[in-house]
């Protein structure tokens, strides 16, 4: 994903985590980065794309981590 490469790249981090019933990413930016952290989410809501494949991918990612998989 373009959007979080740029994170990484120049100024800040990322994580992901996933528990029983969410999954949920965090941005870690400079204060002076609002504004490029707000627009990446910004980006990311409005482009959302959910279809029976994203969901079975993200299921078999959380059977993995809970160690059901």
């Amino acid at each position: 994903m373009i959007l979080i490469s740029s994170i990484k790249i120049p100024i800040g981090t990322n994580n992901a985590n996933t528990s029983n019933d969410r999954t949920f990413t965090t941005e870690w930016l400079p204060s002076n980065q609002l504004e490029l952290g707000l627009w990446m989410e910004a980006e990311r809501m409005l482009h959302a794309k959910i279809d029976q494949t994203g969901v079975d991918t993200q299921r078999e990612v959380v059977k993995k981590k809970s160690g059901s998989g």
